[in-house]
């Protein structure tokens, strides 16, 4: 008896990857028809680009297209897209050199209901580009534009030029972004070095939903300006940030995880903190899943084992570089793993095979454990 196609369809959409498709492909032309039209993702390298037009055809339902190690002309291209009639979702046209402005306008006179775009590490982003990114995509619901090229130029003396001015992004353009998109809900400004707390509160004050902010590296963005985003925005799931606790930490910042009733991320990388603040989080009573204290200084066994005790719904903990871990702190430790699918353990030197065998054995929803440059062997 033969299945309808329906039902092919329904089979086939369990696969994880398109690339299980092409092999499917291959078996009849009803099975390749069925798999170009399950076909998702389309990922645009230097070699694609001569077949472009004719995958943009056979693949009609695709949703996501993402640019990888491409030096074409990303303008030309995303007008090519924009004639495609394609139901697109999400575009990334990230580790670009140039910010793809035009081509990106061509797209919204077409398709305008865009919800997700990564413009990280592309060079010339300003202000200007995020008012129009704004205004060309109302429907962004999650925007990365960390660690762009900035193209600063220094004049001899060693001062910033004032003609690179132009170049950069800063709280005026968070403005002209956030006016327009009301449904965004995460954002990661890692690497933006001229924001400042002002960003922070344009954005908690725009964008309601707001659940994940990324501030990693951006130097004028303060622990003040991080505890009124907590404090304003109720819907604030994950926050990533490093740095914290340089010299010290404010008490407003201490203050503002009492209101983080929603928090379920805390990424604090490369921070200073003290068992106090582990200790302070830990009587939040905070929703949270994932932690991460990779490359953090002055806390203390007391610190993070008093942290894990409240919270044994954890199922993602860094502690990479914690080297006052040894194996017995760790067998003390699992005792709260019940729920961990993922620990890093990186450059945790005192550890050795007893702990990784002890993990294996005795936390059984673990599926990743990160022992690299530890005492193993």
């Amino acid at each position: 008896m033969e299945l309808p196609e329906e039902c092919w369809e329904s089979i086939f959409s369990f696969l994880e990857h398109h690339r299980y498709f092409e092999p499917l492909s291959l078996v009849c032309k009803r099975f390749l028809s069925i798999t170009n039209r399950l076909r998702r993702t389309l990922t645009i390298t230097d070699p694609t680009l001569e077949s472009l037009p004719n995958l943009l055809l056979r693949f009609p339902n695709l949703t996501t297209v993402v640019f990888r190690d491409f030096h074409g002309n990303l303008d030309s291209v995303l007008y090519l897209i924009s004639q495609s009639g394609l139901p697109l979702k999400s575009l990334n046209v990230s580790s670009h050199k140039c910010f793809p402005l035009l081509g990106l306008k061509h797209l919204a006179s077409k398709i305008r209901n865009l919800v997700e775009l990564n413009c990280s590490k592309t060079g010339s982003l300003k202000d200007s580009d995020l008012i129009e990114i704004g205004n060309c995509f109302p429907s962004l619901e999650v925007v990365d534009i960390s660690y762009h090229d900035y193209g600063c130029g220094f004049s001899p003396n060693g001062s910033l030029d004032s003609k690179s001015l132009s170049g950069l992004v800063t709280d005026y353009g968070i403005l002209g972004l956030s006016s327009s998109l009301k449904s965004l809900r995460k954002i990661d400004l890692s690497g933006n070095t001229f924001l400042t707390d002002q960003a922070l509160v344009i954005l908690s004050s725009n964008c309601l939903i707001l659940s994940e902010i990324g501030i990693r590296d951006c130097d004028f963005i303060t622990q003040n300006g991080i505890a009124l985003a907590i404090r304003k925005s109720d819907n604030l799931k994950s926050i990533f940030m490093n740095g914290i606790g340089i010299p010290s930490m404010d008490a407003c910042f201490l203050d503002s995880f009492a209101y983080a009733r929603s928090l379920s991320e805390l990424d604090l990388s490369n921070s200073f903190i003290s068992d106090e603040f582990l200790c302070l989080i830990a009587e939040a009573n905070l929703p949270l899943r994932k932690i991460a204290l990779s490359g953090c200084f002055c806390f203390t066994f007391y610190g993070v084992s008093f942290l894990l005790s409240k919270y044994p719904s954890l199922t993602y903990l860094d502690l990479e570089g914690a080297n006052f871990l040894n194996d017995e702190s760790m067998i003390e430790l699992a005792k709260f793993f019940g729920n961990l699918t993922f620990i890093n353990l990186r450059l945790c030197s005192k550890l050795t095979n007893s702990t990784l065998f002890y993990l294996m054995g005795n936390c059984p929803l673990l599926t990743s454990i990160n022992m690299e440059r530890t005492n193993l062997g």
